[in-house]
């Protein structure tokens, strides 16, 4: 274990921006049956005043990619923002440094998106070059509870690299980690390994693919005399659920992804498939996604940007819920209140908004419009503008504030939203 004590962040006050903001933003998208806007009509204009104070700005020190960079927000904790270089700690009402916890090796190649509830999170790092050890990590003191050595099933395994599914899940007593032909469970509290999750194809099966989110765990198997089979798990108590064939085990090696939340749902070349508590397959959503982030899951609501804009599906009956128009040319992203502060393709967990950033008399302007995830009716919107370019990293939004780690120039900065 390698811990070292927080260091002054240097923390700039800032006050609040005021005047009016003029951005473009939709009006809702309502309750509409037949879900998307007519297409081609233009989201309403809307003037508001500036409602989120800038806190505070503090650097951040350390290289940061895209892939790279994640945050956890445990209840009455800090903000802890992990990069491949580190953990850090920070007060979410000052922005100083409370801790921070460097890179065994020097590199974290994975983590975990979120903590469970009582703040503790899961990061791994490389063992020589394979990423294998696996650690818990106490988010409120930076403390490293434990770390478990994995022992690869080959000679330069590796983590899955689909992209598009969490591959470290932090639950309230297990860890489950997904190599490309298997997953790992180990123990949160003690860190040992749990026995393997039994597939009913044999360990001479070798056509097997795992893919986990934080409700259920797949193995997608091409190995019995008959079709190709899924095998559905609780992620949670690792006990099997079903067993049924299904074309998408046809090559297990590329099968979908699964999506986060209570309803079992498969995403895979253009299509998200939903299946019932037993494994039959109940219906299609159309599915194929843009944008810098990814697709946000609330409940039983599936919420993705596409080249028309935001649309919204029921998981269970495949239903079109709502849709609303976007301008393919501005600066709007689909974000989750919730969701890993890092941008990319990975579906991200809570409610849905958007944010849109405008170039306004030179300076630039941001406006954040929440959404009921089953209606697409406006519940909250936010706007700032002020100098700051800092808009291409990842976002936090947590306990009434808006936090933007910026890619570019390794800062840091905390905005108030309205009461």
């Amino acid at each position: 274990m390698r811990y070292r004590g927080g260091r002054a962040f240097r923390g700039i006050a800032a006050v609040a921006a005021g005047g009016l903001l003029l951005v473009g933003c939709s009006s809702g998208g309502g309750e509409e049956g037949d879900g998307a806007r007519p297409e081609g009509e233009e989201s309403a204009s809307a003037s508001s005043e500036t409602t989120m104070a800038r806190l505070w700005e503090t650097e951040m020190d350390g290289d940061v990619t895209v892939s790279g960079l994640s945050a956890w927000s445990p209840d009455d904790g800090p903000l802890v923002f992990v990069s491949d270089e580190e953990l850090v700690g920070i007060d979410p009402e000052t922005g100083a440094e409370e801790w921070s916890l460097q890179a065994p090796g020097g590199e974290f190649c994975e983590r975990s998106f979120e903590v469970n509830d009582d703040g503790v999170g899961a990061v791994m790092y490389r063992s020589g070059s394979e990423c294998l050890t696996l650690a818990a990590v106490d988010a409120y003191s930076g403390e490293m509870l434990w770390e478990s050595e994995l022992e690869g099933s080959y000679s330069g395994e590796g983590l899955d690299p689909g992209g598009r599914h969490e591959l470290v899940i932090m639950g309230e007593g297990v860890v489950s980690v997904a190599f490309t032909s298997r997953t790992v469970r180990v123990d949160v509290g003690s860190g040992e390994q749990l026995p393997a999750l039994e597939t009913p194809w044999g360990p001479e099966c070798y056509e097997v693919y795992w893919r986990h989110a934080d409700v259920h765990t797949l193995a997608f198997g091409d190995c019995s005399e008959g079709e190709p089979e899924i095998a559905a798990f609780d992620t949670g108590s690792g006990e099997r659920l079903w067993v049924e064939a299904s074309d998408l085990a046809h090559n297990p090696v590329h099968s979908g992804t699964v999506l986060p939340g209570p309803d079992l749902a498969v995403a895979d070349d253009g299509m998200v498939y939903l299946f019932d508590g037993t494994g039959e397959a109940t219906n299609q959503i159309p599915y194929a996604p843009t944008g810098l982030f990814g697709p946000v899951v609330s409940d039983s609501t599936l919420v993705f940007q596409n080249a028309q804009g935001i649309s919204a599906f029921d998981l269970r009956s495949g239903e079109s819920l709502w849709g609303e128009a976007v301008d393919p040319v501005s600066r709007t992203h689909l974000l989750s209140e919730d969701g890993p502060a890092r941008p990319g393709p990975t579906f991200h967990r809570g409610a849905p908004l958007r944010s849109q950033a405008d170039i306004v008399d030179g300076g630039f302007a941001r406006h954040l419009t929440w959404w009921d995830p089953r209606t697409g009716e406006i519940t909250r919107e936010e706007s700032y503008v002020g100098d700051s370019p800092d808009w291409d990293g990842g976002t936090v939004v947590h306990d009434g504030a808006f936090y933007q780690r910026s890619l570019r120039h390794e800062r840091l900065v905390a905005y108030q939203l309205s009461d």
